[in-house]
């Protein structure tokens, strides 16, 4: 799918919101992003407007998606009509 669609370089190296970079990254992928499992969370916003860089080469729309997502501590799991957005399980 979508998610294992090669990219030679990703680069985004001066901080935008992680908010932005998923809309940038959802035009390029063509996979809707569905953050809904994060509604009721009073840090779900402060997450998404968190400030993110990123430098990948030889990489993956998934782990483009993953990289950006973990410096808010977040991550994504595939669903039937996209990719749904949920909080990294504290260990």
């Amino acid at each position: 799918g979508a998610l294992r669609f090669p990219v030679a370089e990703f680069a985004q190296s001066t901080p935008v919101s992680l908010l932005d970079l998923l809309y940038q990254w959802e035009e390029m992928a063509g996979v809707p992003i569905d953050a809904s499992p994060l509604d009721g969370d009073p840090t779900a916003i402060d997450k998404l407007k968190q400030n993110v860089t990123l430098e990948l080469t030889d990489t993956t729309l998934g782990e483009i998606l993953a990289k950006l997502l973990a410096q808010a501590g977040l991550r994504y799991e595939s669903a039937p009509n996209g990719v749904r957005l949920y909080f990294v399980d504290p260990s």
